[in-house]
């Protein structure tokens, strides 16, 4: 039979791995950090016992903290503040977030009264806050921090280093979610314009894959060749315009290329000859 102490541990244990597989399962489904927020800061702000959080982005292009969603545990009326936190924009070393920023540390303050100097201070007071701590997402070097996440709680609280040590493992899910989330933006984005760039070429542009499907067709090639670009891709580049005398060479340099890495054409100007969709031949 377990003591009392250790079946209250045993239970916060179970509570905290329930939250985490709670919040692996709430990241998974969504597309957004503004999707991502209240699940991350509804899962660590219950586990601390506390009364209200907020997660602040750093965006890659002005690198200032932008407030994304606010969070309570519905006790409070926090409408004044999460509009005046919609207002702000602090830079690393402003506010409290700011700190957490700078640092690449958790700020921990227990007296949150006394700073008087933090933006924000009259709207603490007023709304009876006494403690907060920030985070930055994820802990450690300041030019690697993506956000920052801030927990309040209306009673005093000392630093705790158990508590310090789950907040950075549930931040850890969060820093890698917005990680993952970047870099498949990034290379949306990088997609988007060169297919912006292949569709405004006045040349051809015909793609295909080491098998020999077409991955690729810009409105030149529509246009030259009488098929759309719905219609092309997908399709074996052979049949489609390839003259029926000239595939089966076709295919053969493919293979030996991509067995060798050997070719007899490319990098070089040479004259063939295409098929358009309605049979006629032309130059290529």
């Amino acid at each position: 039979m377990l003591s009392p102490g250790m079946e209250q541990r045993r239970s916060d244990l179970e509570a905290r791995l329930a939250a985490q597989h709670r919040l692996t399962r709430e990241l998974l489904a969504s597309d957004t950090v503004g999707q991502a927020a209240p699940a991350y800061l509804s899962s660590v702000g219950t586990l601390l016992g506390w009364d209200a959080g907020a997660l602040w982005e750093i965006p890659q292009h002005d690198r200032m903290l932008h407030f994304v969603q606010g969070w309570d545990a519905g006790t409070l009326d926090l409408e004044a503040l999460w509009a005046e936190s919609r207002r702000l924009r602090m830079g690393r070393g402003t506010g409290l977030p700011g700190r957490a920023w700078e640092r690449g540390d958790i700020v921990w303050i227990g007296e949150l009264e006394r700073e008087r100097r933090l933006p924000r201070h009259d709207l603490f007071v007023e709304v009876g806050f006494k403690a907060a701590l920030a985070i930055p997402v994820p802990v450690g070097p300041s030019e690697s921090v993506l956000a920052v996440a801030e927990f309040y709680a209306t009673a005093p609280s000392a630093s705790n280093d158990e508590l310090l040590k789950l907040l950075v493992g549930f931040t850890d899910q969060l820093a890698m979610f917005m990680t993952r989330r970047r870099v498949e933006s990034a290379l949306r984005e990088s997609e988007a314009l060169k297919s912006a760039m292949l569709g405004s070429a006045y040349d051809c542009v015909i793609g295909m894959n080491h098998v020999g499907v077409v991955i690729e067709f810009n409105e030149a090639a529509e246009e030259t060749f009488g098929y759309t670009r719905d219609e092309a891709v997908g399709q074996d580049l052979a049949q489609l315009i390839i003259p029926a005398e000239l595939r089966q060479r076709h295919r053969q340099g493919l293979a030996r290329y991509i067995a060798t890495g050997e070719s007899r054409i490319l990098n070089q100007r040479v004259e063939l000859t295409a098929k358009r969709r309605d049979g006629s031949t032309l130059p290529v």
